[in-house]
């Protein structure tokens, strides 16, 4: 059964995710109200370098954690390289409840997700675009190469929304796949398709904690606030 809009009647299950990039985002974790998020995502490519203390608490810390360590061609810090991104991948997999590769990277980093998978961490494929939303065909074949990639991890775009029309493509990406999907705008319309994605059963909604690593995102208390009122 499906509401009027095409989207199931029970939306899928959806989980705001606090972004830690610093030492004073994890200081924003362990201070923000319970129940403004629900997992975490680690940006070890942001990470690198801090402090061995600093990366304790994070590897520590009571949430469940998407591990990522973002390349660089999409939006990754220090300019790290395949080698390095891996290896970070093998530190943290023990810490992961999900791990999040890049689709460009699924091959590059096959056993990365295999070994995540083998301690029962699940998959985030993830593509990001800060130029614009391309069109749905598009979308439909990254999402189609995603599945065929890695069967049954969750499908991330995120792309710059300048429109009400980019807003509707990515809801029409939303509502017409079975597969669990995450769905962010970045720019000018990324706070109100955040809010309207996460309605329309985007997996997760990522937020802010101290300071945001994306154009679009809200802090994490707001973002809970505003979402629990619509």
């Amino acid at each position: 059964m499906t509401d009027v809009i095409g989207f199931p009647s029970a939306l899928r299950k959806h989980a705001v995710v606090g972004v830690l990039g610093s030492s004073l985002d994890l200081e924003t974790a362990l201070e923000v109200a319970p129940g403004s998020f629900g997992c975490c995502e680690l940006r070890i490519d942001l990470l690198a370098g801090a402090e061995p203390e600093t990366l304790e608490r994070a590897r520590v810390l009571s949430y469940p954690k998407i591990v990522t360590v973002r390349d660089p061609a999409e939006g990754g810090a220090h300019y790290l390289s395949l080698q390095q991104r891996r290896h970070l991948f093998e530190q943290w997999i023990p810490a992961s409840a999900f791990i999040d590769v890049e689709l460009r990277n699924l091959r590059a980093l096959e056993e990365i997700v295999h070994a995540a998978k083998a301690q029962g961490s699940g998959i985030i494929v993830s593509c990001h675009d800060f130029e614009r939303t391309p069109s749905l065909p598009v979308l439909q074949d990254l999402l189609g190469r995603a599945q065929e990639g890695c069967p049954g991890a969750v499908f991330k775009v995120a792309t710059r929304t300048e429109s009400w029309a980019d807003v509707q493509t990515l809801a029409a990406l939303l509502g017409d796949s079975a597969q669990e999907i995450a769905v962010m705008g970045m720019g000018p319309l990324g706070k109100l398709s955040r809010l309207i994605f996460a309605k329309l059963g985007s997996r997760f909604t990522y937020a802010a904690m101290a300071a945001s690593v994306a154009a679009g995102q809200w802090q994490v208390e707001q973002l809970a606030r505003v979402l629990a009122e619509i």
